[in-house]
């Protein structure tokens, strides 16, 4: 279908047969990619296609999804997003010998992460989850 909203209905469909979700991963449309991050029933071949996403804010949906494996948070620990890191160090999905390389990260956000909860860091939470949704919006446009 040409619709967007349509596709992006689907994407978030439970169920969704996995030759439908891998071609809606590859969507070119945004919001389409968004929904089908959000949908909690996505074979984990899916989700390695959006963990390797165009957009930041989308591979930052895909790393909180709750399919995330250890394998797959290993791989986007090494994402060039300081976001996409950080989301990872909290899914708590990484090993010890991971977390320990992130503590060692060039992004502050991030080592600051590893170093777990913090009253001030999980005030700016908010702040960080709107820009990314900035960046959807934009694109949605």
């Amino acid at each position: 279908d040409d619709d967007p909203r349509f596709r992006s209905r689907l994407a978030s469909n439970p169920g969704l047969p996995l030759q439908v979700a891998n071609h809606l991963a590859r969507d070119p449309e945004a919001l389409v990619r968004e929904q089908l991050a959000r949908n909690p029933d996505l074979p984990r071949a899916v989700l390695e296609v959006l963990l390797t996403d165009p957009l930041t804010a989308i591979r930052h949906l895909a790393v909180q999804h709750p399919g995330l494996t250890g394998r797959l948070a290993e791989r986007a620990s090494h994402d060039s997003s300081w976001a996409v890191r950080e989301a990872v160090v909290r899914s708590g999905r990484l090993g010890r010998r991971s977390l320990r390389r992130m503590s060692r990260d060039t992004s502050g956000w991030v080592r600051r992460a590893t170093r777990g909860p913090s009253p001030v860091f999980d005030w700016l939470a908010p702040w960080r989850q709107a820009s990314l949704e900035r960046e959807l919006e934009t694109v949605h446009r």
